[in-house]
């Protein structure tokens, strides 16, 4: 284009003149021109291209009705001649396919990360839910709810192991709930504290009772029918002590010790113990059923204060009850025999079981072996 703004030539649009009435072509002004973009950077460009002359090349933004541009101007000077050379560079156009690759690039990245939180999410499921479903199971040992299958569908070989092993210390404690009272283990594990040596005084009642009869049952039957009998008597006399929230401390031969309100503190311990004892004659009779020999209770119940805890050293230890209580209700199984009792309870028993003294026969004061003062005895 002229310095004065006519326009020599153009890259678009029509012919850069107009035919006059003689039919010779006439320049016409730049910013005038058929096309809309170079009329309108014509327009912009007409301070610039006024009296300051540029001498040389010149780049400007401008904002125009189809989106901002890009102008570089130059003189271009040959003989006779004093044009400015324009180009104009749309950004539309020349950073179109940038920004459509950003947008694409933009587009596929979203894809990819969604597709990555979606595959971490599948993942953490797959993870997460096995691991949920062990650490409810284990919850249930820690309850003492030694039955779980631990069925945990994973492929997963660390989580595969950690079932096994969660398996294997079930099993453990299941057989160790068989050596030790269940409620001790139970209550070690709700304290979460490693068991230590050391007791309490704790008013308790205990139970003591030893079978009739159990010499003449060993030469009638071969050792392995006395032997499964025996299991079967001891795990329905556990069964009988459990129900009546008594705790199985010792088997010792074909005698159990039990005691009612330890480790855990027991309301109306004293007529649970009682009942527990009613309830132990009456289980055995049904079991004779299955003997050659009628079998007999000798059983003797005694409330009072013991030290009751850990006794042993740090290598071996077992929880256990201490005192006269002990050996008041030992007595008393024994004194059924010169009796011919079953069931005998001391004073101490009625009085903090009332309900017991309707069905209770005082047998008067009676010396125990081992003892100076007299001991007021009932038969159940």
């Amino acid at each position: 284009m002229e310095r004065d703004g006519q326009l020599v030539a153009s890259s678009v649009g029509p012919a850069p003149y107009d035919t006059g009435a003689d039919g010779k072509p006439v320049r016409v002004s730049a910013a005038d021109y058929d096309e809309p973009l170079v009329a309108e950077v014509a327009g912009a460009l007409a301070e610039v291209l006024g009296p300051s002359r540029p001498s040389r090349a010149e780049a400007v933004a401008l904002a125009t009705s189809q989106g901002p541009v890009r102008v570089r101007m130059a003189p271009l000077q040959a003989e006779g001649l004093d044009w400015v050379l324009v180009v104009v560079l749309s950004e539309r156009e020349l950073l179109g396919e940038v920004w459509a690759a950003a947008r694409e690039t933009a587009l596929l990245g979203g894809i990819f990360v969604l597709l990555a939180v979606l595959v971490v999410v599948v993942i953490a499921r797959w993870v997460s839910e096995p691991l949920a479903e062990l650490s409810r199971e284990v919850q249930l040992i820690r309850e003492f709810k030694l039955d779980n299958r631990f069925a945990v569908n994973t492929r997963l070989v660390e989580i595969a192991r950690l079932q096994d092993s969660l398996t294997t210390m079930q099993t453990g404690l299941s057989s160790f709930q068989r050596f030790v009272p269940a409620d001790l283990v139970r209550r070690i594990l709700e304290m979460g504290e490693e068991a230590t040596l050391g007791g309490e005084v704790r008013e308790v009642t205990v139970l003591f009772s030893d079978l009739r009869g159990y010499s003449t049952l060993i030469e009638e039957l071969p050792p392995e029918e006395v032997i499964a009998f025996m299991n079967s008597y001891f795990e329905a006399m556990g069964e009988v002590v459990d129900a009546h929230e008594g705790v199985v401390l010792e088997l010792l031969g074909d005698a159990i010790l039990a005691v009612f309100g330890a480790p855990d503190r027991v309301e109306g311990h004293a007529e649970k113990g009682a009942r527990c004892a009613v309830a132990m004659r009456a289980c055995l009779q049904q079991l004779n059923a299955e003997l050659p020999v009628e079998l007999g209770h000798r059983i003797g119940v005694h409330t009072g204060e013991v030290v009751a805890g850990n006794i042993g050293g740090h290598n071996y230890m077992k929880y256990g009850v201490i005192g006269d209580v002990v050996n008041v209700a030992a007595r008393l199984e024994q004194l059924n025999k010169p009796l011919g009792t079953s069931v005998l309870v001391s004073r101490e028993v009625i009085d903090l079981a009332p309900t017991m003294r309707a069905q209770a026969r005082d047998l008067g004061e009676v010396q125990l072996k081992g003892r100076e003062e007299l001991q007021q005895v009932f038969a159940l």
